[in-house]
C-alpha cells in the first residue's frame, strides 16, 4: 500500500520543487491577468467606436463588423501564438 501510494502525486507536486503550491498560485494570477486583459480589449472596441466615427465620419454595417472581426481574430491569433510560445519555452 505505501508503494503505491508513493507513486501517485499530484500534478503541481510531481513538477515542482517545494513550495508548489505558491507556484501554481501564480500561475493562476497569471492566466487570471491575461484573461481580463482580452476582455477588456474585446469589450473597448465598442467604447471607442463613436471615437472613430467622430473622427472619420459614419461607419457602415461592414466596417463596424470588420472591426469586430479583426479584433476577435487578433485575440485569438494572439491565443495561439503566446500558447506555443508557452509551451516551447
Amino acid at each position: 500500500y505505501m508503494a503505491s501510494r508513493e507513486i501517485v502525486a499530484l500534478p503541481a507536486e510531481a513538477m515542482t520543487p517545494a513550495g508548489g503550491q505558491a507556484l501554481s498560485f501564480l500561475a493562476v494570477v497569471r492566466s487570471g491577468i491575461g484573461l481580463a486583459t482580452d476582455l477588456y480589449d474585446l469589450s473597448i472596441i465598442n467604447c471607442i467606436r463613436p471615437e472613430l466615427e467622430d473622427c472619420h465620419g459614419k461607419m457602415s454595417n461592414s466596417m463596424n463588423g470588420t472591426i469586430t472581426s479583426a479584433t476577435t481574430a487578433g485575440a485569438i491569433v494572439g491565443q495561439l501564438l503566446f500558447g506555443c510560445l508557452a509551451d516551447i519555452c
